[in-house]
């Protein structure tokens, strides 16, 4: 039996940074080391994070479970379901010996698979502040409705693999856009979580309403966790982020394309001794087109 370690799931790969930040803060208390739980899914596929795996003791990768279309899909919903928990179940997780679990961002899905799996454990969710006001929005019928698949999920499935129950709800009126959709724990995240971490820019913002295990907190710096070694020659590279051309359509592509170069030439008379990089959205798969 070794020493306690930290075990973090990270559902999309924006998480990462907070990931790298736990590592590196709870080293002292829990020194056996974190290892990282992630989602087979599109978005850690379209990423290059294979640079930090070396910062985990181990990568634990779990397969994306779509969710249930109708009674005919129920029998291939229950199978995913139960080899999912029996993988989790299968970890060398030791809530007795002191391991802890950290959730980041996400509640449901592989998070809330892994808060029941580990159900003694000490479990701490991380989330952006306004992640974490989503989750309070009360969700009123007169604005949100059950699906079909939501309803199986949630009053079939979760109940029998001991998940906490969720709310996976439509609008009435779809507005259209990312993020209509409400998708949230029954309960509130204090209800579920030992500690709930909730990140700011000033990391001094306590959400108005919650108790002592909300603790405020700020994003991860990002300069310290690209640093290089003690020692190893440092050299300075500037990121340039794109657009998910799938969500943002009300800017015709060749006026994106004129502007974006006025960003580029910019970039290249402010920095021209640094590394240009330019990275895709996570979520875009035809912006290279």
């Amino acid at each position: 039996m070794g020493p306690p370690q930290l075990w973090v799931v990270a559902t999309r790969p924006d998480n990462l940074p907070a990931a790298l930040t736990a590592a590196r803060a709870m080293a002292e208390q829990l020194p056996g080391g974190c290892r990282l739980i992630l989602e087979n899914s599109p978005w850690w596929r379209n990423t290059r994070w294979e640079m930090f795996r070396s910062r985990f003791a181990s990568v634990h990768v779990f397969e994306r479970i779509t969710a249930c279309r109708g009674l005919l899909d129920l029998p291939r919903v229950h199978r995913q379901f139960a080899a999912r928990q029996r993988a989790l179940a299968a970890l060398p997780f030791d809530p007795a010996h002191g391991d802890a679990l950290l959730c980041l961002a996400g509640v449901t899905g592989l998070a809330n698979a892994a808060c029941a799996a580990f159900r003694h454990a000490r479990r701490v969710l991380c989330l952006p502040r306004v992640r974490h006001t989503e989750l309070l929005r009360p969700p009123g019928s007169g604005r949100y409705r059950f699906t079909t698949a939501g309803w199986l999920q949630n009053r079939v499935f979760e109940p029998l693999f001991g998940l906490e129950r969720t709310l996976h709800l439509k609008p009435r009126r779809n507005r259209g856009g990312d993020g209509v959709r409400l998708v949230r724990l029954r309960r509130d995240p204090e209800q579920v979580y030992d500690v709930v971490v909730v990140m700011s820019n000033t990391g001094r913002e306590r959400p108005p309403g919650t108790g002592e295990r909300t603790v405020p907190a700020r994003f991860p710096d990002l300069r310290a966790l690209a640093a290089p070694p003690d020692g190893a020659p440092s050299h300075r590279r500037v990121v340039f982020f794109g657009t998910p051309f799938r969500l943002v359509k009300n800017l015709p592509p060749a006026l994106y394309v004129e502007h974006l170069n006025v960003c580029f030439d910019f970039l290249r008379r402010s920095y021209p001794h640094a590394d240009l990089v330019y990275r895709p959205h996570p979520a875009e798969t035809t912006e290279a087109a």
